[in-house]
């Protein structure tokens, strides 16, 4: 068990977190990551504004282990 961040970027809104969850492994902070875009991707289509979403993962030393992202274009 490890303590992971999720750092979010939303069309240059960057917001660090913090606190972190306590979760199993990288797997789940993997899924979890990507849920969380999917998430902010979703409740994005009701913005007009279009970028990059990104979340960063980090662990407890800082050390970033992956990112996802997603784009949306202008319709």
């Amino acid at each position: 068990m490890g303590r992971y961040f999720f750092d979010v970027d939303d069309r240059g809104r960057r917001v660090e977190d913090d606190v972190g969850f306590d979760l199993e492994d990288d797997r789940q902070a993997m899924r979890e990551a990507n849920l969380l875009t999917y998430h902010l991707v979703h409740e994005a289509t009701f913005e007009p504004r279009s970028g990059t979403i990104m979340v960063r993962v980090r662990d407890e030393d800082g050390a970033c282990l992956f990112e996802t992202s997603m784009s949306l274009a202008d319709d």
